[in-house]
Formats: C-alpha cells, sequence, structure tokens
C-alpha cells in the first residue's frame, strides 16, 4: 500500500509497480489462510497471525508519516517483514513440537501393544507346548533339509534315545 502512495521510493523502483499488487494479494491470501486456520483449531497459525498484524502496524506507520509529509530515517516495512519471518519460525517450532510429541504418543501405543502381542504369542506357545509334550503320541518337527528340530518326550521315550541325539539329526533314523 505504502509502495503505491510513493511510486519513486526505493522499495517501489526494486520491487516493480507491476508485481506490487501481487504481493499485496498474495499477503491478503496468507492472512486469510492463517485466519481460516486458526478458526479451525490450528493453534501453530496464532503466531503468524501476530506477524501479520506487526507487519501491517508498521507498514501503516510507515504510510501515516508519508501522508503526514514527513519521512522516517528508515522503512519500517522490514521491521515487519523480520516479525512476520520470526512469527513463522515460531509457527514451525510449535508444530515440530507437537509433531514430536505425536510421534512419542505412537511410538508409546505401539511398544504397548507389541509387548501386549508378544505376551499373547507367549501364552499361546506355552499351551501348545505344554499340550505336545504332555500327549501320549510321539511328536516330530523337520526342517526342509529333514533334519529333526524338535521331539516330544514321548518320541524320544519310543525311540530309547536321548532328546540330544534325537535333535539334529536326519529324519531317517
Amino acid at each position: 500500500i505504502a509502495l503505491w502512495l510513493e511510486p519513486t521510493s526505493y522499495t517501489a523502483n526494486k520491487i516493480g509497480s507491476f508485481s506490487l499488487p501481487l504481493i499485496v494479494f498474495f499477503m491478503g491470501y496468507c492472512v486469510y489462510l492463517s485466519i481460516r486456520a486458526y478458526r479451525q483449531g490450528n493453534q501453530n497459525a496464532r503466531p503468524i497471525l501476530v506477524g501479520f498484524v506487526i507487519l501491517f502496524i508498521l507498514n501503516g506507520a510507515e504510510i501515516a508519516t508519508y501522508m503526514a509529509g514527513k519521512c522516517l530515517p528508515i522503512s519500517m516495512l522490514g521491521f515487519g517483514i523480520v516479525g512476520l519471518i520470526i512469527s513463522i519460525f515460531i509457527s514451525m517450532a510449535n508444530r515440530h513440537i507437537s509433531l514430536t510429541e505425536q510421534l512419542e504418543d505412537y511410538s508409546e501405543t505401539l511398544e504397548h501393544k507389541v509387548e501386549e502381542r508378544t505376551q499373547e504369542l507367549k501364552k499361546q506357545e506355552d499351551k501348545y507346548r505344554q499340550l505336545v509334550e504332555t500327549m501320549g503320541d510321539g511328536f516330530v518337527m523337520v526342517d526342509k533339509k529333514g533334519i529333526i528340530t524338535y521331539a516330544n518326550k514321548k518320541l524320544c521315550k519310543m525311540l530309547d534315545y536321548s532328546e540330544e541325539e534325537v535333535i539334529g539329526s536326519p529324519a531317517t533314523m
């Protein structure tokens, strides 16, 4: 806005009169998006809104000074932009913190679920191991190569071998 009032200023010459309306539109759209995000409950939009307020206040002070016929020794627009950038960094830091906390919560939940499932599997394993150990028939497990990987006590007794002798030997013994 200040650039339209004073088209011969350093900033107006540097930016160019054609791109100024695009910059103003872009800033307005960013404010609109920030307000919309804040109204939808996104607390990370609050620092950005504060940054835009600072930017508009400082830019408004520069416009008011110019319209009064005075000139500020330095441009307030630069301070407003710095304030906006700082507020964006604050918003990003807040978002990072909330995502980190959310990730920690997910991690704890996942660890808890893994622990529960591991305990359930251990109970099932113990149940079936007891079933195989106490059944009246011989039971053997063989790998793909034909090597015995497990034999219950009943099978060892039937073959008259110790468990150590049976496990690791070929299934053709």
